[in-house]
């Protein structure tokens, strides 16, 4: 069991961040998942998220 006062919590966030981020959960709730702010996810984790190019409508 992970011991998540000893500081191992950091260790879990970046699978469990860029996981959630791919599929498609929104920065604000993983964020609040993982105990960070929105502010640090977008720095550190939303890489992984696809942008996606604007539509072209005819």
């Amino acid at each position: 069991m992970v011991d998540f006062a000893s500081g191992c919590r950091g260790l879990l966030n970046f699978p469990i961040a860029t996981n959630c981020l791919e599929k498609g959960i929104g920065v604000p709730q993983v964020a609040s998942w993982v105990g960070n702010s929105p502010k640090t996810i977008w720095q550190h984790y939303a890489g992984v998220i696809c942008v996606q190019d604007v539509p072209t409508f005819e």
